[in-house]
């Protein structure tokens, strides 16, 4: 029997995800574009339907080694026990490397910056002389008819750049080499597990974010590459957080604290963000996404 090819791609894994759902198997997903929100389980947050990995297999099977022993790390997570197993400290690391690597940020960047290139690459084909023979081999041996001909031919290439773009899986594979080079990254450093406090994390969909002390941006899109970053944190559940620090220890956060780490998350939310149902903090999300006349503030 045939196995069905992957298409919808996580990129924010269910294991953690399930951190913040209920007895029923639900977290509540906020919409950023819209301002509404449903009950849903974990496969229904953080995802992109078109990724399109050459090898979606291959690509799926380089995360689960993760996923697949995620859960037992988070227990010892909650049980106060996770510096007791260096395996599974490391494993946590992974888990922030991966997170990291197929960030919604990246599929964002992506998705600005090449059309925006190859569009100027357009404009400045149309002066370019070399054009006039693509367009002669590409309708046997006919020249372009004036600048409407040579437009054509500009737009032609431009589409056929796109088209190899996607066929060559250039994302994907970009996602994999960020997490080899994330991974080598985070070896050594100090892990610190963050405990929400009095306050409860929610969760976006770009949960990995790279900080700076000093600089207000988060994550590639906010100015704060990985090299510039004095650390790097992301939610684990609604109750806990693990973030690279000075020395692995526990570290509880005052409401302030949660309420800035949260802040964070909504910064970087491509297209949803995330909570365990019981939580009170729709009011904070939708202070944060809408604005005084009710219309919601997109982000940049």
């Amino acid at each position: 029997m045939a196995v069905a090819v992957p298409t919808t791609m996580h990129l924010v894994s269910q294991v953690v995800l399930r951190r913040f759902c209920d007895q029923t198997g639900n977290l509540t997903a906020y919409r950023v574009d819209s301002g509404r929100s449903k009950r849903v389980g974990p496969a229904g947050v953080g995802y992109v339907d078109d990724l399109d990995p050459v090898n979606p297999f291959a690509f799926e099977q380089r995360w689960k080694a993760v996923e697949d022993r995620l859960p037992e790390a988070l227990v010892a997570v909650e049980e106060g026990s996770i510096f007791d197993s260096t395996s599974l400290v490391d494993l946590l690391r992974d888990c922030l490397a991966m997170h990291w690597a197929r960030s919604h940020n990246l599929v964002a960047m992506y998705e600005s910056v090449l059309p925006r290139i190859l569009w100027d690459q357009e404009e400045q084909m149309l002066c370019d002389p070399m054009v006039d023979h693509i367009f002669r081999s590409q309708h046997q041996g006919l020249w372009p008819a004036g600048p409407e001909g040579r437009a054509l031919g500009a737009r032609r290439v431009r589409e056929r750049v796109v088209e190899m773009f996607h066929a060559s899986g250039f994302l994907p594979q970009r996602m994999l080499a960020n997490f080899d080079e994330a991974r080598a990254r985070v070896a050594g450093v100090p892990l610190q597990i963050v405990l929400a406090g009095p306050g409860e994390f929610l969760i976006g969909d770009s949960p990995a974010q790279s900080l700076n002390k000093d600089r207000a941006g988060v994550g590639p899109l906010g100015g704060v590459p990985w090299g510039d970053a004095t650390t790097v944190t992301m939610p684990l559940g609604r109750r806990h957080a693990i973030a690279l620090g000075r020395q692995s220890e526990y570290v509880c956060l005052d409401q302030r604290q949660v309420d800035i780490v949260n802040r964070f998350q909504l910064s970087a939310a491509r297209c949803q963000v995330a909570w365990h149902p019981d939580a009170s903090v729709r009011g904070f999300v939708e202070a944060y996404f809408v604005g005084q006349d009710g219309a919601t503030v997109m982000n940049p």
